[in-house]
C-alpha cells in the first residue's frame, strides 16, 4: 500500500510542478520530542524551514509507535493549520506491525512562503499503557524550486512529569498563607490547605480543601519549617470561594500571626510579598485588633470526640501524637496552641 500511495504522490507532484522538490528542514515540537501522559492526548508540531522559494503542496508519512494515533480515518484526525493557509488533503492510513502509518498530501492554492516556525499541529491520542517510543516523518516531498528533499527526522515520546511548586512552610507552627500562579493538588499530601470560609466579628472559620484554583489566597498547614513540593492540578478547579485576598493589603486588614492561631491587625509597616495572601477588613465589621480561627468540620478534627478525656493529643488533622512542638492541637477536646 505504501509503494502505490507513494507514487499517486509524486505523480501529483510532477503534475503541478515540473521543477524539483524544495529543500528545507522538518522538526517536530521544538525539540523533536512530544510529552505525553497514558490515556491522554498531546500535541504534535510539525515544524517547516523551507527556502525562499513559495511551496504549494507537500507530503510525507507520518510514523506513530504502537499506542499512539492521531485517527483511525481521515475524519478522525484533527489537524490545525498554520501560517494563513487552508490546504486541502488526503491521507492513506495503514496498521503495521512495527507502528501506524499516515500517508499524507497537501495541497494550498495560496503558496506558501519561505518562513520559519509550525506549519500544522495535530493532535496524538495514547492508549492508556502507551510507554512512550520513537516517531518518524518520512519520504519528504516539497513542490518547489530546489532539488534536495528535506531530510527524514526521528522524534521521542516521553512520559511528562508531574509539575510541581514548591512552597514555604514558613516557620515553626507550619502554617503560612500562599497564592500560586498555578492551579494546586493537595491530594495524599502530608500538608493541608485551608481556605477561609466564613468570617464574624472575631472568628474566621477555616475549610480544608483538597485543590486551589491558581490566584487565590489559601492557608497551608504542614510538620513546621521547611518547604513542600504540591503538584499541579491536572485539571482546573472550581473556585474555592475564600474570603482571603491577594495583592497588597492597607493599613488596618489582617494578616495571618506567626503562630498561625489568629490573623492580626496590620498597621502598614513594610510590604507583603507577592505570593501571600491577606484577610480584608472589608470582610470584618468590627475592626478588632485579633481575629481568631476556627477549624471547621471538614478540616478532621471531627473526628475527634471532645467528650474524650483521657489526656489523648491529636494534630489538625485528627492524627494522635505523642508529644508537641509549637502548633495548633486538640486536647480532651479543645483547641491548645504550643507555643
Amino acid at each position: 500500500m505504501k509503494t502505490l500511495y507513494k507514487s499517486f504522490i509524486l505523480a501529483l507532484l510532477m503534475l503541478i510542478s515540473t521543477n524539483a522538490f524544495a529543500g528545507g528542514v522538518v522538526s517536530v515540537n521544538s525539540s523533536n520530542k512530544v510529552n505525553f501522559t497514558p490515556g491522554k492526548t498531546a500535541s504534535l508540531d510539525i515544524n517547516l524551514t523551507n527556502t525562499d522559494e513559495a511551496i504549494a503542496c507537500l507530503s510525507f508519512t507520518l510514523v506513530l509507535p504502537k499506542g499512539a494515533t492521531i485517527g483511525a480515518e481521515k475524519k478522525d484526525i484533527n489537524i490545525t493549520f498554520n501560517r494563513n493557509i487552508s490546504p486541502s488533503y488526503e491521507v492513506g492510513i495503514e496498521e503495521k506491525a512495527d507502528g501506524n502509518y499516515y500517508y499524507f498530501y497537501f495541497e494550498s492554492s495560496s503558496a506558501v512562503s519561505g518562513k520559519k516556525g509550525c506549519l500544522l499541529s495535530m493532535e496524538v491520542s495514547f492508549a492508556d499503557d502507551f510507554e512512550g517510543g520513537e516517531g518518524k516523518i518520512e519520504d519528504i516531498l516539497i513542490a518547489g524550486d530546489e532539488e534536495d528533499a528535506p531530510e527524514s527526522v526521528t522524534f521521542t515520546f516521553e512520559e511528562a512529569t508531574a509539575e510541581t511548586v514548591e512552597i514555604a512552610l514558613g516557620n515553626a507552627s507550619g502554617y503560612n498563607t500562599y497564592v500560586s500562579d498555578k492551579d494546586l493538588d493537595f491530594t495524599g499530601l502530608d500538608a493541608k490547605a485551608y481556605i477561609v470560609s466564613a468570617v464574624s466579628s472575631t472568628e474566621a472559620t477555616l475549610k480544608a480543601v483538597t485543590t486551589i484554583k491558581a490566584g487565590e489566597g489559601f492557608i497551608i498547614e504542614g510538620a513546621g519549617e521547611g518547604t513542600i513540593e504540591v503538584p499541579v492540578a491536572a485539571e482546573t478547579p472550581a473556585a474555592s470561594g475564600t474570603l482571603l485576598a491577594t495583592g497588597q493589603p492597607s493599613k488596618g486588614d489582617y494578616l495571618l500571626a506567626k503562630d498561625g492561631s489568629s490573623f492580626v491587625l496590620w498597621d502598614g509597616t513594610g510590604t507583603l510579598a507577592a505570593t501571600k495572601a491577606y484577610l480584608p477588613a472589608s470582610a470584618i465589621s468590627s475592626g478588632a485588633k485579633i481575629i481568631n480561627i476556627a477549624f471547621g468540620e471538614s478540616t478532621g478534627i471531627s473526628e475527634v470526640k471532645k467528650s474524650e478525656a483521657d489526656g489523648a493529643i491529636y494534630n489538625l488533622s485528627g492524627m494522635r501524637v505523642s508529644k508537641t512542638q509549637k502548633g495548633v492541637y486538640i486536647m480532651n477536646g479543645r483547641k491548645v496552641i504550643v507555643k
